[in-house]
C-alpha cells in the first residue's frame, strides 16, 4: 500500500522523494478514496481549461471533504457536472484495488501546477 501511493505521487503527481519525505501526512490519506480522485477532479478541470493554477495539489488534497466540495468541485458544477460522479465514485471504491491511470493523466501533471 505505501509503494503504491509513492508511486502515485512521484511517477503521477510528479513529486520528488524528498518532497513525499517533508510531507510524510500525504502517506495517510487514502489514495483511492481521495487521492486519485481529487487528482482526477483537476485534471477535468484542465481539459476544459478551467483550472488556472490557483494553488498547489498538496494544499487541496489536505482539505476535508466539505471544504474541497465548497472549493472545487461547487464553483464548477453546471460547467462540469461530471466533477461530483468522479468523487462519488473514489468514495465507492476500496483502497485494495488497484488504481488506473490515463495517458492524459500521465502528461498533464506539469500542467496541473502541482
Amino acid at each position: 500500500m505505501l509503494r503504491r501511493k509513492v508511486e502515485f505521487f512521484i511517477n503521477v503527481v510528479g513529486y520528488t522523494p524528498s518532497f513525499i519525505a517533508s510531507h510524510p501526512n500525504l502517506l495517510l490519506l487514502s489514495l483511492q478514496k481521495t487521492v486519485i480522485p481529487r487528482f482526477r477532479v483537476f485534471e477535468m478541470l484542465n481539459t476544459k481549461g478551467l483550472w488556472t493554477r490557483r494553488g498547489k495539489f498538496l494544499y487541496y488534497v489536505k482539505l476535508s471533504n466539505t471544504k474541497f466540495m465548497e472549493k472545487i468541485v461547487l464553483p464548477y458544477k453546471e460547467k462540469v457536472p461530471e466533477l461530483l460522479d468522479i468523487l462519488r465514485a473514489g468514495a465507492e471504491s476500496s483502497d485494495s484495488a488497484p488504481f488506473s491511470l490515463t495517458t492524459s493523466c500521465l502528461t498533464s501533471t506539469t500542467s496541473l501546477g502541482y
